[in-house]
């Protein structure tokens, strides 16, 4: 069942909370969509818009402290390139 418009917000049903508890856990170390395909099959599964998985999902990483912070990433790509320096030397 697909909720639209912009009106009050309801919870979503019970069945697809349990689908996507079951995913997110299933990708607890990285619970992030990898394609827009995957998004689509997901939600139709769910019976939910695709603006409604990703805005689970982000909800759901953000209360279970899962979201890449931006710090992380920076050090991340500084570490790799210092790294690439070195392999080159």
């Amino acid at each position: 069942m697909l909720f639209r418009g912009g009106g009050r917000s309801r919870p979503l049903p019970a069945g697809a909370v349990m689908v996507l508890r079951a995913w997110f856990d299933a990708h607890r170390e990285h619970p992030y969509l990898e394609s827009g395909r995957e998004a689509a099959a997901l939600a139709a599964e769910c019976r939910l818009s695709v603006a409604q998985l990703r805005k689970w999902l982000a909800n759901r990483r953000l209360r279970t402290g899962a979201t890449k912070h931006i710090a992380d990433v920076v050090n991340r790509r500084r570490l790799r390139a210092a790294a690439g320096r070195q392999a080159a030397l």
